[in-house]
């Protein structure tokens, strides 16, 4: 199973370091994939989930781009990374969205069928009903270090 840290949390939310490079590159260096909520206004780069919060280059972007699952706040990033290599996607209350690497990323708590080999991410399994999630294929939290013993 794939482990993937939420904005670089690894034992529950922690709003003021969220979604910082420092946090997001703390838990990569742990060896996780980190889910990283990323804005682009004008030609400049936020990371920040509610909004822009935190400037960084686009060197910053590529330098992390190995290990992060980007999430487009907006749809001037969006377009953006289509012209990249990078891993991401874009949803705001979708059940389930697809990803640039073809993965199943599902809504915070959404509890779907799946069938054996599927790419499915249970994202914030926590936010809902509990649920088997060992056939999904990964497991996005706040809370991974918590999962990766259920589950490892």
């Amino acid at each position: 199973m794939l482990f993937i840290s939420h904005r670089g949390a690894l034992s529950g939310p922690t709003p003021d370091l969220e979604n910082t490079l420092s946090f997001i590159s703390d838990a990569m260096n742990l060896g996780y994939q980190v889910e990283v909520d990323v804005w682009m206004i004008g030609e400049d780069f936020y990371l920040g989930h509610d909004e822009p919060e935190h400037y960084i280059t686009v060197h910053d972007l590529e330098a992390i781009s190995s290990k992060a699952i980007f999430h487009a706040k907006n749809d001037t990033v969006l377009q953006y990374l289509t012209t990249t290599n990078f891993h991401y996607f874009s949803h705001e209350t979708d059940s389930v969205v697809l990803t640039s690497k073809q993965w199943l990323w599902y809504y915070p708590g959404v509890n779907p069928v799946l069938k054996p080999n599927n790419k499915a991410i249970a994202v914030m399994p926590e936010n809902g009903k509990a649920f088997d999630m060992s056939s999904f294929y990964g497991i996005c939290t706040d809370k991974i270090l918590h999962y990766k013993r259920l589950y490892d």
